[in-house]
């Protein structure tokens, strides 16, 4: 309950971003190909129902989607609970449980990975009713169907069903049941052959993977204590180590359950790896230390100038595998001492990434601003004559408008509104936005109606119609004055609307000696843009 809690208050004013808008404006209903359409080379049809319930039932309310996720985050908690309770007792597995719930970065605030952390439970949930199946038929239809429910909703079902194959392959009786773990992989792979045709798999990534994987365990690992990525490469390799030595002198430990925990977290970064690796010219590109890169990416791990092994997103799962492990190692021991000691190392890695937590919170919030501003700029241009909005019509272009507004175009932004009912930020809501948003809204808007300064025919306007502008005097901008007299310097004009003074946005130029006139198309807010203009010289404002 704390943290749930905690993520909730962390995630206040947050808002959907990024890939949430491909799901919210790209896929509507539950037809096969709306469902089983790749995502980022990922399958995931869990993510495609859950906007699909939610938009139905809560529309743009993001308070239903957050409760939604923070509800996973729970039932993930949950099971690496039970699972470890079997092994420790009551007090270790919470111990080993409560930093699934502290990791941080997006993983943990943002909705588009809800499907991943689906998968993340249904793989769980086949791996604890699995440890319980006697050979029965109906057991194993059970954990089969939870594998197929965690690759539908994940590329890490993947994982989970190598895993459980290896957990049946290892005793000879279990051999014949390997058809629970083969019927996910097959589905997965025809999936594949009839959806997924980009395939992201070259030399560069394989190259690369073993790298991938240890810069994973690290980041895990690192994440975990709290300790950073230099004592987390450290840690792993000490770790490693210490499996290989605990599987070579003790018996009890070599065990199916054993070995399938150890593949699980290696099959994890290796299948990512081949996907997401590569660092050559092939290789996807990732910003460390830029304006909303993710935290827990600038505290743990700057690996080689990116960070594809360490984004949130990954190092969930590894948090998970890592934990999973260490309840099997831990049981061998049969001592209360590494417990507490792991405990003590535990905590401090969920205070710090209860820090890092709240600095992401801050981040997505701004992330956030800047999405609501730039909505609400696509709401009010709907009142005006204007070309299609599209990714390169925003400010930035298709980098940073895929940071906050995924692959948006207007017509499937358009027909969310109509399916919905309503708009994504109620245009009685704009007076309220904060700085950020106010200060995206007006770039947005000014990008897409395109205000413009024309010139005035050859006979000026009457000097009687006319006073002068001061360099830091704002004015409201109407029919009555909005011509512009230039004296024997140049003048830079400035506009804001919804934006701090300290953010205008300059639409142009008039000439020495030239009047212009300032055109703002209207829209469907009635609040009045104000304009200020800059020169050496003496500026007028004159009567049209």
């Amino acid at each position: 309950m704390i943290a749930s809690g905690l993520i909730l208050y962390v995630g206040r004013g947050t808002f959907l971003w990024a890939d949430d808008w491909d799901f919210m404006l790209g896929r509507f209903g539950l037809s096969p190909d709306t469902i089983l359409a790749p995502h980022a080379y990922h399958l995931v049809g869990t993510d495609v129902l859950l906007y699909e319930l939610l938009r139905a039932t809560a529309g743009w309310h993001f308070g239903a989607y957050r409760v939604a996720m923070v509800l996973l985050q729970v039932a993930l908690a949950v099971c690496v609970f039970i699972f470890a309770r079997r092994r420790l007792g009551g007090w270790g597995a919470t111990v080993l449980a409560g930093p699934v719930l502290f990791v941080p970065g997006h993983a943990t605030l943002w909705f588009s990975v809800a499907s991943s952390v689906a998968s993340l439970v249904a793989g769980m949930s086949a791996i604890l009713v699995l440890e319980r199946a006697q050979a029965q038929r109906g057991r194993d239809i059970v954990v089969c169907a939870l594998l197929l429910l965690s690759v539908f909703s994940f590329s890490l079902g993947v994982a989970f069903a190598l895993a459980i194959g290896v957990w049946l392959a290892v005793a000879p009786a279990t051999r014949r049941r390997l058809w629970v773990a083969a019927v996910p992989i097959v589905a997965y792979l025809a999936w594949r052959v009839g959806y997924s045709s980009n395939d992201q798999l070259t030399l560069e990534n394989l190259a690369d993977t073993p790298q991938f994987v240890a810069d994973s365990a690290a980041a895990g690992v690192a994440t975990l204590t709290g300790l950073g990525i230099a004592w987390g490469r450290l840690i792993a390799l000490v770790g490693a180590i210490g499996i290989g030595y605990e599987l070579a002198t003790r018996r009890s430990l070599r065990t199916a359950e054993t070995y399938a925990l150890i593949s699980l977290p290696l099959a994890t970064w290796a299948l990512i790896g081949l996907g997401r690796s590569a660092t050559g010219p092939n290789g996807p590109t990732f910003g460390v230390g830029t304006e909303f890169a993710d935290y827990v990416t600038q505290r743990f791990a700057q690996l080689n100038q990116s960070y594809s092994a360490a984004q949130s997103r990954y190092v969930y799962a590894s948090v998970v595998f890592i934990v999973l492990l260490a309840a099997q190692l831990l049981v061998s021991r049969g001592g209360t001492r590494a417990v507490w000691l792991g405990a003590a190392v535990l905590l401090c890695g969920v205070v710090t990434n209860a820090i890092v937590m709240r600095d992401a919170g801050t981040t997505i919030r701004t992330v956030s601003d800047a999405v609501r501003g730039r909505l609400a700029a696509v709401e009010l241009a709907a009142g005006t004559p204007h070309a299609a909005i599209t990714a390169n019509r925003f400010p930035g272009g298709v980098p940073a408008t895929s940071l906050f507004l995924g692959h948006f175009d207007e017509a499937g932004f358009n027909h969310a509104v109509r399916v919905v009912g309503s708009e994504p930020v109620p245009l009685r809501v704009l007076r309220s936005l904060g700085p950020g948003a106010g200060q995206a809204l007006d770039a947005t808007l000014t990008a897409i109606v395109r205000p413009r300064l024309e010139a005035m025919p050859a006979s000026p306007p009457r000097a009687a119609g006319c006073r002068v502008m001061h360099r830091h005097d704002w004015v409201a901008v109407g029919p009555a004055n909005a011509s512009i007299r230039t004296s024997g310097s140049p003048a830079s004009v400035f506009v804001r609307r919804f934006a701090p003074s300290t953010a205008s946005v300059q639409v142009g130029e008039v000439p020495p000696r030239m009047v212009r006139h300032l055109t703002i198309p209207r829209d469907r807010s009635q609040k009045p843009w104000l304009m200020r203009v800059v020169s050496s010289g003496s500026v007028a404002l004159c009567s049209s």
